[in-house]
């Protein structure tokens, strides 16, 4: 399985699905996503490389088997279902 590209930022919402991650890790034993940190303030989230995963330019957002997603509720169902917690 590969890992999940997770998009995050210390400043954002992102910290609470950050948090799913490091409980689902934790049960799992072993990684389940690749951390990218991205800083609000320098705008990192309007790159238009950021924006090819999320046009909405916010996170989280993940990349997973070639899909994106961005909604919070979405990548933790995505997590859980990759971590075998489901």
């Amino acid at each position: 399985m590969s890992l999940i590209k997770f998009y995050r930022s210390d400043r954002s919402t992102a910290g609470i699905t950050d948090a799913v991650f490091k409980e689902l890790e934790a049960a799992a034993g072993k990684p389940l996503a690749e951390r990218i940190d991205l800083s609000l303030p320098d705008g990192e989230t309007r790159t238009p490389a950021f924006l090819a995963v999320n046009p909405n330019g916010q996170v989280p957002a993940i990349v997973h088997d070639g899909a994106a997603l961005w909604e919070s509720v979405a990548i933790t169902m995505r997590a859980s279902g990759s971590s075998g917690a489901t």
